[in-house]
């Protein structure tokens, strides 16, 4: 710079030259949609959404078992600026609250911004899939007593649960056993179901952590019939006829 006179007539010598660079403005935080505070999330894989920041250049995640951040489990500052998720498909310790939160970097990629709000969601083991029923075959006879059931096996099933009633809601049960071993693929029931009437059984999965039911497979139905005996045929050595 330099200066003018009062009198308008004459200007001063030019100051020192300095240089500065310039640079774009921190962009906002953004604001973080969910899981929403304090949830209990499925997975893995584990899903985090947010709203967009305008003209974002990128966004940084910490996901972390401590709300300061001393350690994380994930630390990812190469998310694209256009988007407005993020699936971490790692293992996160199930029960235990973690935390996240987020950052924006700004759309000439020179600067981050400021950190948004801490968030805290515990995860949780997804529920596993129901099993398929094998056998009886819906609608089928079904000699006994004992009576067999069979399904498929799912895979990292912590074990199962299964049904059996007269009333297709299961509104009141004969068997209700959650007690049958994840490595099982088949269930005898040795006591009494009413011959001639039609009965109804489901079965449910647990997953391998034991903290969570998963959804009613289909019902199916059954006839339980009496089996058929064997007769015994005796022969009295003193009493044939020639």
């Amino acid at each position: 710079m330099r200066t003018l006179n009062s009198s308008g007539t004459q200007w001063g010598e030019w100051s020192p030259v300095r240089s500065f660079v310039s640079i774009q403005t921190q962009s906002s935080a953004p604001v973080l949609q969910t899981p929403v505070n304090g949830a209990n999330l499925e997975g893995a894989p584990y899903d985090f959404t947010w709203s967009p920041v305008s003209g974002a250049g990128g966004y940084h995640i910490k996901i972390s078992t401590s709300p300061t951040f001393v350690t994380t489990e994930e630390n990812d500052d190469s998310i694209p600026g256009a988007s407005t998720s993020y699936v971490y498909s790692g293992s996160l310790t199930w029960d235990t609250t973690h935390y996240w939160q987020m950052r924006t970097l700004n759309s000439s990629g020179t600067q981050w911004g400021e950190w948004s709000s801490v968030r805290n969601f515990v995860p949780i083991q997804a529920q596993s899939s129901a099993p398929t029923l094998q056998t009886p075959a819906n609608g089928a006879n079904l000699e006994g007593a004992p009576y067999g059931f069979t399904w498929s096996l799912v895979s990292g099933a912590g074990g199962y649960q299964i049904k059996i009633s007269t009333s297709s809601t299961f509104a009141t049960t004969i068997v209700n056993d959650q007690s049958v071993s994840g490595s099982s693929t088949s269930y005898s029931y040795g006591g009494s179901l009413t011959w001639g009437t039609t009965h109804y059984w489901q079965m449910r999965t647990l997953n391998s952590s034991g903290t969570q039911w998963g959804e009613w497979s289909s019902v199916r139905n059954f006839v339980p019939i009496q089996g058929v005996g064997i007769p015994i045929i005796r022969v009295e050595p003193n009493r044939l006829d020639f």
